[in-house]
């Protein structure tokens, strides 16, 4: 368990570099692709600092096909937090994919506290989710 009272998060980056079915992918195709790893991993040492777990799940784009299109990645490097889809098609920052990790674990946080409240008992509040339009971290238009 991490100090947030969730379990360990996992940050999934699809990358076409690197082995890919039965060939390999020059770096040089995508070094998005790498760049890419190297932040998400920069973010999971920088949390894990904070108590908040984090493993990094590097897949290949080619061999997860599927996979990656049916959680909307379609363009690598594409990067997910707890299945979310966070970017894709660049390579996100190191304080975009914190912000994002924050944003899951305040999610999961809001949804046992809801839970919990439903429930019943003394003291329990129920949380209602709000209708807020978010501009995401990763989102290249201006707002």
């Amino acid at each position: 368990m991490d100090s947030m009272g969730g379990g360990e998060l996992v940050i999934t980056v699809y990358r076409i570099t690197g082995r890919q079915l039965f060939f390999r992918v020059a770096a040089s195709v995508c070094e998005e692709c790498d760049l890419a790893v190297a932040a998400a991993n920069r973010a999971a040492d920088e949390l894990s600092a904070d108590g908040i777990r984090i493993r990094v799940d590097v897949r290949p784009w080619l061999n997860k096909i599927v996979q990656a299109l049916w959680r909307g990645a379609y363009h690598p490097p594409a990067v997910l937090v707890n299945g979310k889809l966070v970017s894709q098609g660049f390579v996100p920052t190191v304080e975009g994919l914190q912000v994002a990790v924050r944003e899951a674990i305040a999610g999961q946080n809001l949804g046992k506290r809801t839970r919990n409240a439903s429930a019943g008992g003394a003291g329990s509040s129920v949380v209602e989710p709000t209708s807020v339009e978010r501009v995401s971290v990763f989102d290249r238009r201006t707002a």
